[in-house]
């Protein structure tokens, strides 16, 4: 166990360059210590959160509710870790990257392929936040828990799938609850326990065509304020196929 961190700049640095060297690599680069200064610090939590760095994860979904559980544990509030000193924040989902960096990593035709340094190194910019391996499972869980999370995050921790690229890269979207049920009414199979077929794809009704739909209306009708039901009336005809 290993007392919560964030990586300070030079960290940050140190931690982006050797991703980019193991990139390509066919041999698994020894991974840099960055727990002690300059490269990281203690977080200024007045609650010791202690973190397993041998944590394995089935799911994304296994990740956004091992850390709600261990903050709520501690005291830590969603509205803090989302509000507050987002900065060091920030570079709390960095560090937390950086520990589990493992499970993100996989190996294709004999050389290992690392995934995009956003997905490592935090940001407070939306365009980058939502593709984050740590902070987007935590920030999809916390607020909207179990089933109306699992479009998103039932999928291996490596994985961002594309309904977070559609939907989570939308923040009016993915904040709303009411959207966000409607999209796994939609989309989620409940008797398989698994996306529908065909959701991912491009065709009529699909979440590509929801996000745009969404965008569309929310110019004339407050989607925010609307119950359930409402929504479903609303969507035109090329979205009835998906409501079964």
């Amino acid at each position: 166990m290993i007392e919560l961190r964030y990586l300070t700049e030079l960290g940050c640095q140190k931690f982006e360059q050797y991703l980019r060297e193991l990139d390509n690599s066919t041999t698994f680069l020894p991974k840099p210590d960055l727990n002690y200064d300059p490269f990281s610090k203690n977080t200024d939590l007045s609650q010791e959160v202690f973190i397993d760095e041998n944590k394995k994860f089935v799911t994304r979904m296994d990740i956004g509710s091992h850390i709600l559980q261990k903050f709520t544990l501690c005291g830590i509030r969603r509205e803090k870790v989302l509000t507050e000193a987002q900065g060091q924040w920030t570079n709390v989902w960095s560090w937390l990257a950086y520990i589990w960096m493992e499970q993100f990593i996989t190996k294709r035709e004999g050389v290992y392929v690392v995934p995009a340094i956003s997905r490592f190194i935090g940001s407070s910019d939306w365009r980058r936040f939502y593709r984050h391996f740590i902070s987007t499972p935590y920030y999809i869980y916390s607020l909207h828990e179990n089933y109306n999370s699992k479009l998103f995050l039932e999928c291996a921790p490596s994985v961002h799938n594309e309904f977070v690229e559609q939907l989570g890269s939308r923040q009016w979207i993915i904040t709303s609850k009411q959207l966000v049920e409607l999209a796994h009414i939609l989309y989620w199979d409940r008797e398989r326990d698994i996306p529908k077929r065909g959701a991912r794809g491009k065709g009529r009704g699909t979440v590509r065509r929801f996000g745009k739909f969404v965008n569309q209306f929310l110019l004339t009708y407050d989607i925010h304020q609307m119950k359930i039901k409402e929504l479903i009336n609303l969507l035109p005809s090329e979205f009835d196929e998906w409501k079964g």
